[in-house]
């Protein structure tokens, strides 16, 4: 159709830049330089460092002693000297839980990290499409100007014919002024959204930005989003989830662990060595101490925080789900709106617009309407487009949140 043709020339212009960026590499760039993933992933190094501290064994240490020091002065051979090694030994099975506790933070961090990238790729996404229907916007804008410029020529040879009055003129100027100020207004968007664009890829802000699209980003969309498909990718992508599963698996293991705290183990061991004297030769020993933890037992509960913070992870998982799913309704409602109208405009709007073109030149040839007719005519079919071209944006809008409200990046 010739409007989709007229929109397709965005990309065909942009396709011969041998410098033109792509979305697929906006994204790329944005995620290797954005300094708050950079913050999130030496967050994740330091949970990788307290993996491995947690698996380390508590240092032994040396204990010095000595008995019999009343009679060191009279008979120094006597006195006796005590050294002992003692050593702190972990609970069965301590290690291996607190490193699946290191773990859940180290999954919880990479969640985080895969979430922010989530959005942020949504976000370069958005830009780049957003600059690509600018350009054609541009297009459209200066072809109205132009034709708007052919119009207040034509006006004028008429109002010097007498055809015309000045007051026609003065409405062909007036509109005139404001499709050339249409045009610098998509400038200066068009320029805002490039900047951003390089700010977020990290590009030099002094070079001109050419954005190009592997897909065509003008073609009227035909949506085929399944609702329960989009919820349980959802579900089963989002970050957000994947980080709180991490912090109720990290809840599960703490109440093992308080649990495991409330039975009595070995406090600390040593192995003892005794010096001679000269009434007893030197001698070994070893001494076991025990943690009885019955005040834990009589007052306090140890597990009893871990769960209740379990439960409150739970029910958040529970709502994080609820509002995931609230989202991806909420989107896939709008999006097939958005698709249905656009299908409307192209069917009816745009055709109707054709055909006032068709009808005005047919009437200009047999002498019933004047050369101004047919620029009018050509004028509704551009502002036509414009709208057309808004309301894509709208849909690619929508389009981007689907995509980040499922996960992807």
């Amino acid at each position: 159709m010739l409007l989709l043709a007229t929109l397709s020339l965005c990309l065909s212009g942009l396709s011969a830049q041998t410098a033109a960026l792509s979305e697929q590499d906006a994204v790329t760039l944005a995620l290797a330089a954005n300094p708050d993933l950079q913050v999130l992933r030496a967050g994740k190094v330091v949970a990788e460092a307290a993996r491995l501290q947690a698996r380390a064994l508590a240092n032994p240490g040396i204990k010095f002693g000595a008995t019999d020091f009343a009679t060191e002065l009279n008979d120094p051979e006597r006195k006796r000297n005590n050294v002992a090694l003692t050593w702190a030994p972990p609970r069965i099975g301590q290690i291996a839980l607190k490193t699946a506790m290191a773990q859940a933070g180290i999954d919880e961090a990479a969640a985080d990290i895969h979430a922010a990238e989530n959005r942020l790729a949504a976000e370069i996404r958005l830009l780049h499409r957003t600059l690509c229907l600018l350009d054609e916007q541009l297009q459209v804008g200066e072809a109205i100007a132009a034709t708007r410029t052919r119009i207040l020529h034509d006006v004028r040879l008429q109002v010097e014919a007498g055809v015309k009055s000045v007051l026609d003129r003065s409405a062909a100027e007036m509109a005139l002024a404001e499709a050339r100020q249409l045009v610098t207004q998509y400038r200066a968007e068009r320029q805002l959204h490039a900047l951003r664009l390089q700010q977020k890829t990290g590009m030099p802000l002094t070079q001109s930005l050419v954005v190009k699209s592997e897909a065509d980003p003008f073609t009227l969309p035909q949506p085929a989003f399944h609702r329960d498909t989009l919820v349980a990718e959802a579900t089963a992508q989002r970050a957000e989830l994947t980080a709180q599963n991490a912090r109720c698996r990290g809840a599960a293991l703490a109440i093992t662990e308080a649990r495991r705290e409330a039975y009595p183990w070995i406090s600390n061991f040593q192995i003892i060595r005794r010096t001679r004297r000269v009434d007893s030769p030197g001698t070994w020993g070893f001494q076991v101490n025990v943690e009885i933890p019955v005040f834990s037992w009589w007052r306090n509960q140890p597990a009893a925080v871990p769960r209740a913070e379990l439960n409150r992870c739970q029910l958040q998982t529970e709502a994080l789900k609820a509002r995931i799913t609230a989202e991806v309704d909420e989107l896939l409602a709008r999006v097939n709106t958005a698709a249905g109208e656009l299908a409307g405009y192209q069917q009816s709007i745009v055709q109707l617009s054709h055909h006032q073109i068709e009808t005005a030149k047919a009437e200009l040839t047999a002498g019933q309407a004047d050369r101004v007719e047919p620029l009018l005519a050509e004028i509704r079919l551009l502002t036509v487009r414009q709208v057309y071209l808004a309301k894509l944006l709208e849909y690619r809008v929508l389009e981007a949140g689907i995509q980040q409200a499922t996960g992807k990046v």
